[in-house]
């Protein structure tokens, strides 16, 4: 089953062992780029996750119903106005947010954790828990069978005969156990959360631990749209008292993203007596929420706009914060040039990163460099990569290229290689990020923490990249594309033809173009073939690239900021035997590359925790395995833009918390600090 939003080609895949939905998670983060060149597919090995909601039916306007609003004194001030691409579909913390819900309700809420620039920092929190605090605690505990447990693939389920699981103390490949009966000691992830104290609802009630217990239940009521990951993982979410949670989770779940196991507390006071089957319908909750973050939703104008005003009870109010007294989101669609004309008149006083600017990127840099308005960019969450047929589909029962199986081109690691400095990637960065960003080398950007400078690293050299091909025996032609001579497991004579797939956007089929040419001036005979995003993306064994019947394949993955080194376990390769291939034709890996020590190396990196001694090693021992061997050429982060008024202050467009992470800051003119 697969789900697609075909406007926009960013392949997205729901895995077993990740939370397919951020919606909610830490905070409301949201995604830094309209889906614009891609489209996504949410895919579990044996079930997809759902759509975003669609739009709440909602009154022409929504008010905050009078009990439930502070008392506040009128506006003293300019209103701040942020200009959105796209209307919100429900402001319901737990339902499925799209891009502009989640730029709303960082307005309502605050944090609360924030992400900044890959690193987290708390919000309402004292502090963030970790071992040092004693705030995370790795406990082992006795199962036996029938024991709700975390399987070695991450999985929950019920512990029985012939599971494979991690004992405790196990985190590398190396030493799980098949369970056959009898007790097992497991480690079991422990995380206390501590709320500041003083924190009030927008209303001046207190905000309690019991407000998250309770955002705890609505999240695991069925109904509502938000991901059900963490619910399945934890064995209970308590209050210990007014500011303290603990959350315990399932044996074997021990994950690097314990943070995301606190949540999003919502107003017990306010909602108790609500239909818990109604909250993603109810005005109160998914027209306008309370919260008690910088404002408090004012009235929602269908269609139009909705505004804000500042919250009183706002506990960084003492600081000055927010700047305006008023806040209004704008819904103005994605034309950029009729935007940018919004922004010159002051309709709008900063346009979000979903309001079409990349149509008038180079436009906006002009202007920004004149000093007549401001432009902001930074890494998107998706990154781009051209993936090699390693392992094609013809050689399941074996290679015989004399059989009529597809040649084996991409087995030796030197044509991998080579290929990567035969592409200008630089120019594609040029091309596409406007040159923001820098190249990739692995699937990490270079500016995150755990990213290392000590992988190899593939300049753009097509002349050493032809050595390198002749090395290995692709001599060129008479009609200047390589033919083998010499080549292991390649009949002597074999011309480097290969095809090339890309979905068809217009940004991707400009992509392939470029790379294409660099190829061929490589000597490599490439036939570019775009589809649409529906039939290229298919799960197998009639998807040609999750099929596996390919030579080079070209989409984007999701950035995350846990390296996504599983995305190329040996485990995850996709086929039809499930003694071969464990999640079958769900499985993501499309290059078949298989390789033992990277599959240690990733899976000890992914069971270690933030504080363990060999934490950062683990993570940059896998990426270097896997720049070395180069199942895909990673090529950039896509980059998101916004652009404000001249006199913005506090503008500050984070690779992780987006543009308006800081909104209580952000202002102009006078209003500015």
């Amino acid at each position: 089953m697969v789900n697609i939003f075909p406007e926009v080609g960013i392949l997205w895949r729901c895995f077993p062992n990740l939370n397919c939905d951020h919606s909610i998670v830490i905070k409301m983060r949201p995604f830094h780029h309209p889906l614009k060149s891609f489209a996504i597919i949410c895919l579990l090995a044996l079930a997809a996750c759902a759509g975003p909601d669609q739009p709440v039916d909602q009154p022409d306007t929504a008010t905050l119903p009078p009990e439930a609003a502070p008392t506040a004194t009128q506006p003293t001030s300019e209103p701040l106005t942020i200009c959105l691409g796209q209307e919100p579909n429900t402001l319901f913390p737990y339902g499925r947010l799209n891009d502009a819900a989640r730029m709303v309700l960082q307005a309502v809420y605050d944090g609360p954790i924030d992400e900044l620039d890959y690193q987290y920092m708390p919000a309402v929190l004292e502090e963030l828990p970790a071992f040092e605090n004693g705030g995370v605690r790795v406990e082992p505990v006795v199962v036996q069978a029938g024991d709700r447990v975390v399987s070695e693939d991450g999985s929950p389920i019920a512990l029985g005969s012939s599971a494979v699981i991690r004992p405790s103390g196990c985190a590398g490949g190396d030493c799980v156990l098949v369970y056959e009966n009898g007790e097992v000691v497991m480690d079991q992830l422990v995380v206390t959360f501590r709320l500041k104290a003083g924190l009030t609802w927008s209303d001046g009630t207190p905000l309690t631990a019991g407000d998250s217990v309770y955002a705890h239940r609505i999240n695991a009521n069925p109904i509502n749209a938000a991901s059900q990951f963490h619910i399945q993982r934890t064995v209970s979410y308590q209050a210990l008292d007014e500011l303290t949670i603990v959350w315990t989770g399932l044996p074997g779940f021990v994950s690097a993203d314990y943070l995301e196991n606190f949540w999003l507390p919502v107003p017990e006071h306010a909602w108790s007596e609500l239909d818990p089957f109604g909250l993603g319908e109810t005005s109160l909750s998914a027209l306008t929420p309370m919260g008690w973050g910088a404002y408090v939703i004012e009235n929602w104008e269908a269609g139009q706009e909705i505004s804000l005003r500042s919250n009183p009870n706002y506990f960084r109010a003492s600081e000055g914060l927010p700047l305006h007294d008023e806040l209004i989101f704008r819904f103005v669609g994605q034309d950029g040039p009729e935007n940018l004309a919004r922004l010159q008149s002051g309709e709008c006083d900063l346009l979000g990163p979903d309001t079409g600017l990349e149509s008038i990127a180079d436009e906006l840099i002009g202007l920004g460099e004149a000093g007549e308005i401001q432009t902001a960019f930074a890494q998107s969450d998706q990154w781009w990569h051209l993936d090699f047929g390693i392992q094609h589909i013809d050689y399941t029962d074996g290679y015989n290229q004399g059989l009529g199986d597809r040649p084996n081109y991409f087995e030796d690691v030197r044509v991998r290689q080579a290929f990567a400095q035969c592409i200008n990637r630089q120019a594609l960065l040029e091309q596409f990020a406007w040159g923001q960003g820098s190249v990739m080398d692995s699937y990490l950007p270079p500016n995150h923490p755990l990213s290392t400078d000590q992988t190899p690293s593939y300049t753009y050299d097509s002349q050493a990249a032809g050595i390198v091909l002749e090395t290995v025996g692709w001599i060129i032609g008479e009609d200047g594309v390589r033919v083998s001579q010499g080549v292991a497991g390649v009949l002597d004579g074999t011309r480097f033809e290969i095809g090339y797939l890309a979905a068809d956007t217009v940004q991707d089929q400009t992509m392939v173009n470029m790379i294409a040419a660099d190829l061929q001036a490589c000597g490599i005979q490439v036939t570019v073939e775009t589809q649409p995003a529906e039939t290229l993306f298919a799960n197998g064994p009639t998807g040609p690239i999750f099929g596996r019947q390919f030579d080079l394949a070209q989409f984007a993955w999701p950035l995350q900021s846990q390296p996504a080194c599983y995305l190329y376990l040996s485990e995850a390769i996709p086929g039809d035997d499930l003694d071969e291939h464990s999640f079958g034709w769900g499985g993501w890996n499309a290059t078949g590359w298989q390789n033992l020590e990277f599959d240690l190396a990733c899976k000890t990196a992914r069971n270690s925790l933030p504080g363990d001694v060999s934490y950062v090693d683990d993570h940059q021992n896998a990426q270097s395995i896997f720049a070395e061997n180069l199942p895909v050429i990673p090529l950039f982060a896509d980059v998101a833009i916004v652009a404000g008024r001249a006199d913005l202050c506090g503008l500050d467009f984070d690779d992780t918390a987006g543009a308006i992470w800081n909104v209580e800051s952000l202002g102009f003119g006078e209003y500015c600090p």
